[in-house]
């Protein structure tokens, strides 16, 4: 298999360059996590929900899924089945159940819409919202690498979960109660979940964006569907990435649109590639990991 990457900000992004993208990813289907986001979700919006007793428009108009992924370097797409997928808020309501067959990334709102549904998400009671704030003890604390980030104004809710779940982190409430913030599940019907105690309707960003949950999310996928993302970087926030596949061959294409400079950047790839061509950047390839 060959692979081509490319790397370029937007000052950089002259003509030449972009003749030679085309080049590289022309008659290739993109690959990665599908993102589901419903054309009738704020006419089919029920209000109020356990979850969700108010709504600012706003905070619906750009998909939290898709940036959420696109801030920790995730592909993505908007059509066909995906890695797997990721659905938020409403737009669980009108989901369609075949999408569940790969797996899915959700939040708390659509852990409750999926659960009224039918569908065993592991959620099995919503107790009171809880807005974190004023003691530092409120963090989000991971168990597989230890770091603990500060939840800063949070909404998340007193839950609780499946025996069978897999809490992957937690948080200690003001009065000393452990709380599940996320959790992998798998129902007797073979779906597979992770599930963000994040009510992402609110001003979730600071939570959504950060080193841990992308890790986490390029860890969990592969328990999800059982598949590999095609192309993932660890530590370079707002860094967007692009994978376009055909038969014999993958291009990547990486957009710092951070403000600091990516650094030693390395991309892992689901398998290993036998040869790779280099467009506005440098490397090598090293079975399945490329060192930029």
């Amino acid at each position: 298999m060959i692979m081509t990457i490319f790397a370029v900000t937007p000052l950089t992004a002259l003509s030449e360059t972009y003749k030679k993208i085309d080049e590289m990813f022309l008659g290739k289907k993109s690959v990665g996590v599908r993102v589901y986001e419903s054309m009738k979700k704020i006419s089919d919006m029920k209000m109020p929900t356990k979850v969700n007793d108010d709504v600012n428009i706003q905070n619906l108009f750009f998909s939290k899924a898709a940036r959420t992924l696109c801030y920790n370097t995730i592909p993505t797409v908007y059509e066909g089945d995906g890695v797997c997928g990721i659905v938020f808020d409403e737009n669980a309501r009108n989901l369609p159940k075949e999408a569940l067959k790969n797996g899915l990334i959700i939040d708390i709102a659509a852990a409750e819409i999926l659960t009224e549904r039918g569908i065993d998400t592991g959620l099995e009671k919503i107790e009171s919202q809880i807005v974190a704030g004023g003691a530092m003890t409120q963090n989000e604390c991971f168990k597989t690498d230890g770091n603990r980030i500060h939840l800063s104004g949070t909404v998340f809710y007193d839950i609780k979960v499946n025996e069978k779940a897999n809490v992957l982190s937690t948080t200690i409430t003001r009065e000393g109660k452990t709380v599940p913030m996320s959790y992998t599940y798998e129902n007797d019907n073979g779906n597979k979940f992770l599930v963000l105690n994040i009510n992402t309707r609110k001003d979730a960003d600071n939570i959504l964006k950060h080193y841990s949950r992308s890790r986490q999310y390029a860890d969990v996928i592969e328990y999800l569907s059982g598949k590999k993302l095609p192309a993932y970087t660890y530590g370079n926030p707002s860094m967007y990435i692009q994978c376009k596949k055909d038969e014999n061959s993958m291009a990547v294409g990486l957009w710092n649109f951070f403000c600091d400079v990516a650094i030693d950047t390395v991309v892992e790839l689901d398998k290993e590639y036998s040869e790779i061509k280099f467009l506005n950047c440098e490397g090598k390839l090293e079975g399945d990991r490329v060192y930029l």
